[in-house]
This record gives C-alpha cells, structure tokens and sequence, in this order.
C-alpha cells in the first residue's frame, strides 16, 4: 500500500527529527558544562515531562537521605535524574529509584544543597522534612507537591560477601562493628581511647570499620578504606555501634540494629521511626544543637566525652533483644504527657520489660524533662502518632 507506506516513511522521519533536536539540546548542555569548568558522561534527553533532576552533592549521609526524596518522586511516577559527587555514586547504585546518576553538572530542578544546613529550625524539624519544604519550594513551578514523610526510609541492598563471611565467622558472634567517628567533624567524633575501653566488657566480637588510624585495644581492624567495602562489612554485621555520620545512615538504610552516640546532632532527627535504633546521650546541655562547629571547643568539644561505660552498657542491652533472644518490649505513646504520671507508669514497667520505647509527635519537647531516667528506655520522635512502631519492636513485642 503506497499510502502506508509514505504514512510509515513520515512517522520515521518524525522520529529522526526529534532524535536530533535531542542530541542538539544535549550537546548544548555538554559544551556548556564544559565551559563551566567540568565534562559530563550522560547527557540525558528532557524528551519525557516527567523527568525531573535533583541535587546533593556530598557527604554521604546527606545524600542517602536525599534518596527519601527521588523515591518519593518515582512513586508518583517521575523519572529521577540524580546529580551527586563520584565519591557517592556507588552507594546509590543499590536500592534506590533512580534513572541515572550523575556529576552536579548543570542545573537541577530540585536542588537540596543546604537545605538543612540552612534552616532555623533543624534544631527540632527531622531532615526528611527539611529537604520536603526545600523541594516543595522549587517543585511547585509544576504545580506539584510532595505528601507528608511519615515513614519515609532510604533503603540499601547489598547481599553478603561471602568471603568476608568466611573472615567473620573465625570470631564470635554476635558481630558487633564500630563506626567510630565522622572523618569532617569533631562534635561528630569520639576519641579511640573511649572505644577502646568501651569494648573491652562488651559482648560477641568488636570489628573496627574506621578509616583514620589503626584498631584500638582488642578490636579487629577490617581495614575498611572503600565506600563498598565499608557497605559490605556493615550488611554482615548483627549490630552497628556509630557516631551520627554517613556509615550509620548506610547500616540504617541496609536494616542493621543500630546504637548510634547522639552528640552535635540528634539521631532522632536523622533516621527514620522505621529502623531500629537506640541512643547513647551524654548529660550535656548543648547536645542536640545542631552547630557544624562547636562554640565552645572547635577541635574537641565537650560532646566527645562519652562514658565507655555508659556505651557498654547500652550495647550489652541491645544485644539482649537482638533477634532469636527471648526479650519482651513495651510501647508508650505520649502527647505532651504530664511527667508525674510518665514516671508512675515507668517505675511500673522497667522490672518487667527488657526494652521500653517512649512516642510521641513532634510537638512534644525532646528529651522529657524530668522523666526517669534509665538504660531500658529509649524515646522516639514520630511525625504522626497512628504511625507508632519501628519494624523490629512491633517484630518482638
């Protein structure tokens, strides 16, 4: 049929025409970034609408949380284009979402460069909804908006190595690594010295992940100096010990149990209510400020002085609810409780449940001033209330 045929020829051409309209507007981008001093590997083509690019370009932590955002965007089905530096490139390559990924190159759509940072209110306001309000602000041009985070988590997959397996299984379990400091910032860091008597009365077998210097004291050196080794150990582990830095964002977004050491920032408002952590805080009026650099002591602030003692013990009670151990946890949601009544309920509860897990919204002040103190119990910040409960407290309750 001539008609078809011609009909079949024009719809060709059409194709080949937007091809090249494609390329052109490609390799416009390409010289352009070049001219602004870098090259680009893929330059995508903007021929779909729901292609959207978005940027966090470094440290690690950070950029993983941004994937709580690009896998927020795919599930309403766009495309996620996102630009980060090499160094976490092949951290991303495993369990989010994402197109493509690429050097921060050009301009993005959403760029979450010091969205938190920036913000007056991180203080009490959980990153996830930091980097929201930040994309909710360039995203409206579509006309378009992001729902709530509640629940939100990043997620990693790595399947264990079976060679570092082999290694892991010469030492007792359980396998406890240690994530012993943020390679940027001291009020991040605690001294080797700490973790080195810290170790010594903690149960199973301690593995150093720390890039820095040598294993302190009885610990084993994995002499971890990759971002995929450091996410291969860290998936073998059956509990990780860190400082609030990127290695502890990777073991919450691989599911490990995590006891992470609150000090400049809080870990309540770093990880999501759906992986199972518990906190390490120093009785220190500054903890929590949220300061990149300490107006106290910039190279060693008061942060850095953790009990050993006080980590031990948290570590050792952990590991008494770790999965396949017979332990009982208890629940309690509050809303702006009346602390006397807190503390009746408390004195209660602590003889009869290894693990005690406090609620509460984010209009209820952090920590509860006045409330009990005690190693069995533990406070979680939510964003919504009905949404109560990590995946492993309701596995074991």
């Amino acid at each position: 049929n001539p008609a078809a045929k011609d009909l079949a020829f024009e719809k060709a051409m059409f194709e080949v025409a937007k091809k090249t309209l494609a390329f052109q507007r490609d390799h416009q981008r390409i010289e352009m970034a070049a001219r602004n001093g870098g090259t680009r590997t893929t330059a995508p083509s903007r021929e779909a609408k729901n292609l959207i690019t978005v940027r966090r370009t470094n440290s690690l932590g950070d950029v993983l949380q941004a994937t709580a955002i690009t896998d927020a965007l795919a599930g309403m089905g766009m495309e996620v284009e996102f630009q980060t530096h090499e160094n976490c490139q092949p951290m991303l390559r495993s369990g989010s979402q994402l197109k493509r990924i690429t050097a921060p190159l050009g301009e993005a759509e959403i760029n979450l460069d010091d969205a938190y940072e920036s913000n007056p209110h991180r203080a009490r306001l959980h990153v996830h909804e930091m980097y929201r309000l930040r994309a909710n602000e360039q995203f409206k041009a579509r006309g378009l908006l992001l729902p709530d985070i509640c629940n939100w988590a990043p997620k990693l997959i790595c399947e264990k190595d079976e060679k570092n397996l082999e290694f892991l299984r010469a030492h007792p379990k359980p396998w406890i690594m240690i994530c012993p400091r943020s390679n940027s910032w001291p009020n991040r860091t605690v001294n080797d010295s700490t973790w080195r008597e810290a170790t010594k009365t903690m149960g199973g077998t301690t593995f150093w992940l720390g890039n820095h210097g040598p294993a302190p004291g009885n610990l084993v050196d994995l002499n971890c100096r990759t971002v995929d080794a450091l996410i291969e150990w860290l998936a073998c582990a059956d509990l990780v010990v860190s400082t609030v830095s990127g290695p502890m964002h990777i073991a919450a977004a691989l599911k490990r149990p995590l006891v992470v050491l609150s000090q400049a920032y809080d870990p309540n408002l770093q990880l999501s209510n759906q992986r199972d952590f518990v906190s390490v805080r120093p009785d220190l009026e500054c903890i929590g400020c949220q300061m990149l650099t300490c107006p106290i002591d910039s190279s060693s602030p008061p942060c850095q002085q953790i009990s050993p003692g006080a980590i031990a013990a948290a570590v050792n009670l952990r590991l008494k609810s770790l999965p396949g151990s017979r332990s009982v946890s208890a629940i309690i949601a509050v809303y702006k409780p009346n602390i006397s009544k807190l503390n009746r309920c408390l004195e209660r509860a602590i003889p009869q449940f290894d693990e005690i897990v406090i609620c509460g919204d984010l209009e209820t002040p952090w920590p509860l001033s006045g409330m009990i103190q005690n190693p069995k119990i533990k406070c979680v910040r939510m964003s919504a209330v009905k949404k109560i409960g990590r995946e492993s407290c309701r596995e074991r309750v």
